[in-house]
């Protein structure tokens, strides 16, 4: 049964391609109400872990936000008191228990109540800064209900060990924070933020569904986003056809990529680990550039413990092995909002503001590095002048150093103005990530970040200047590896006229990667493994290539050798001057010499004269 679209019943298919899987409705209240009476304590428990790490959370945030950290001591030592009263916690456990408001409600239901109350005296020395305590009460409430969303649906994904798909009431962001492997797409009823859930959907490569209407648990369904329709209990026939539909994206476990080795290098964009076995796999990818861990901080709403990152690195570097790994610094940015940070660029200042945060992130990168003895590669977001780039580089090295890893390279992301504008300033980078997705927003007013561009479009918007900094990067003096990444890589056509162009390296997504196959297939195979006459043309070009780079290389040197002749020579010549007018000198020393004693003779004369006139 096909579900179609209409004014009674919307269905808005935001982002996938095919995902399959069971129905498993998700109700923060009905989670709540499972709650047996044996497992309150353990339940509350595992919440009083959550809360503590917030306020940790909470608390290294605001430190590092103001100067005087003795003053916020004392309002934060009250506000946790506050949060920690046995009034406010008993009546959270009444409102769960008896009531059976859903767990997040009950705490904010008694927090309300007790702050409304004549028991919530704020202290006389702190009365100065009453709105302060409130305005914070207010937003640690916030986060606190926040992260008790993100442990009830924890605790329902861990019911689920076969492939399925989540259909909730209303999207929130927080459902991608620590996505199991087996959920194959969402579907929720309401999506108050459609661009940010569109957003989220894309990065995650995880399907999603604006449909107001039921489903049932553990009914099978299929969402087809390339022709806009979600098939409900589709029979095995179409499960079949579906399969090969996704087939044309995607590749499985276990599939061989139909592309030889070569020289193109295709690098996975990841922002989670749930696809990493997969990318791990064969030959289909280098490996991961880049891998973008804001994504992560944004769906769980604040920063993430030194342990969690940790925890997460040591896992991608044990599955990728010998692949190539990029980390990315996160990239802070409000349209994918961390709420405990609240309007922040990641940039130098805000690096400096929030020191402990980055430092944590590169330290959890550095040391599972370490102990896997794995290399891994950083590169920097948003860089918009090139004076940056060492600043970055100074910090990114004292932390990886000070985990016994040295020659760290750290890269850029390419994809402000700035760079494009001006990039031969640009030079003191290891590597660069070309990121058409950002520096189309830059670049132009008619296209953003999601739009389909056609090769015509591409070539009008990127076109010439793209090619010139691939030539300007690939140059023999510089000579940088430059990934090129965005969404309209996956374009036949546009990724057909990267690879005759020269590019090399590229960032595909790995439900998306079989869009190009056929595109690099056929250049590989005419292009790569050379036979007979065919390999002597390109050893030909190959030696015309070299040969022009050492021309070229010569005529640099030569060109420095007459101008440092040339130099040499002015040189001499102005010595030669000098000499000259040295002994012109001498000889008019000489003869001021001659003519001042022939002067002072005749004044000794004139003195005589004068003396014999006053004896007569």
């Amino acid at each position: 049964m096909r579900v179609i679209a209409d004014e009674q019943n919307p269905c808005k298919i935001l982002y996938g391609t095919i995902a399959v899987g069971d129905i498993m409705n998700y109700d923060v209240e009905k989670e709540t109400f499972k709650i047996k009476n044996t497992e309150l304590r353990a339940v509350f428990d595992e919440i009083n872990q959550h809360t503590i790490d917030e306020y940790q959370n909470f608390w290294s945030i605001k430190s590092q936000e103001r100067d005087d950290l003795r003053l916020l001591d004392e309002i934060l030592e009250f506000i946790y008191f506050t949060f920690d009263t046995e009034e406010i916690h008993l009546q959270f456990v009444r409102y769960v228990h008896e009531h059976k408001y859903d767990l997040p409600m009950s705490f904010d239901v008694a927090m309300t109540e007790y702050l409304n109350s004549s028991k919530y005296i704020i202290p006389i020395e702190l009365l100065c800064v009453k709105q302060e305590i409130n305005t914070l009460m207010g937003e640690l409430k916030s986060r606190l209900i926040a992260r008790y969303h993100v442990a009830m649906f924890d605790r329902f994904l861990k019911g689920i060990d076969f492939q399925f798909i989540l259909a909730v009431n209303d999207f929130r962001k927080n459902y991608f924070y620590k996505l199991p492997q087996n959920i194959q797409g969402i579907i929720c009823k309401r999506a108050k933020n459609e661009d940010l859930a569109f957003y989220f959907a894309r990065e995650f490569e995880l399907a999603l569904v604006v449909h107001d209407t039921d489903y049932t648990d553990h009914t099978k369904v299929i969402i087809d986003g390339i022709d806009k329709q979600v098939i409900v209990n589709p029979s095995l026939d179409e499960e079949k056809e579906y399969s090969k539909k996704l087939n044309k994206y995607t590749y499985s476990i276990g599939e061989k990529s139909k592309h030889s080795s070569s020289k193109i290098n295709l690098y996975a964009p990841m922002v989670d680990i749930r696809t990493a076995e997969k990318i791990a796999f064969g030959k289909w990818y280098t490996g991961v550039a880049p891998f973008k861990p804001e994504f992560l901080y944004s769906a769980k709403g604040t920063i993430l413990s030194y342990e969690e990152q940790y925890e997460l690195y040591y896992k991608l570097f044990s599955i990728m092995k010998d692949k190539e790994i990029i980390i990315r610094i996160p990239d802070f940015r409000p349209e994918r909002p961390v709420e405990a940070l609240g309007q922040v660029f990641t940039d130098t200042s805000t690096f400096e503001k929030y020191i402990t945060i980055f430092q944590s992130h590169l330290s959890a990168v550095a040391n599972a590095a370490a102990i896997l003895n794995k290399e891994v590669k950083i590169v920097v977001p948003m860089i918009r002048v090139s004076s940056e780039i060492p600043f970055w580089k100074e910090h990114v090295t004292a932390v990886f150093e000070s985990c016994h890893i040295k020659n760290i390279q750290v890269g850029i992301m390419f994809e402000t103005g700035s760079i494009y504008d001006f990039y031969e300033e640009y030079r003191s980078m290891d590597f660069v990530i070309i990121g058409l997705n950002d520096l189309i927003e830059e670049i132009s007013d008619d296209y953003d970040r999601h739009s389909h561009l056609s090769k015509e479009e591409f070539l009008e918007v990127f076109w010439p200047d793209l090619r010139d900094i691939h030539q300007y990067f690939r140059t023999y003096y510089l000579q940088k590896k430059h990934i090129i990444a965005g969404n309209i890589v996956t374009n036949p056509d546009i990724f057909r006229k990267l690879l005759k162009s020269g590019f090399r390296d590229f960032s595909i997504r790995q439900s998306e990667i079989k869009l190009i196959e056929h595109v690099l297939d056929e250049y590989i195979s005419t292009r790569g493994n050379f036979k007979g006459v065919a390999a002597e043309r390109e050893s030909d070009k190959e030696r015309i290539r070299i040969q022009k780079i050492l021309k070229e290389k010569r005529a640099r040197e030569e060109k420095k050798r007459l101008e440092l002749e040339k130099e040499l020579k002015k040189k001499q010549k102005e010595q030669h001057i000098r000499d000259l007018h040295k002994e012109k000198r001498e000889q008019v020393i000489k003869l001021l010499l001659a003519g001042r004693g022939i002067e002072e003779k005749e004044e000794k004369k004139q003195k005589k004269k004068k003396k014999k006139g006053k004896k007569r």
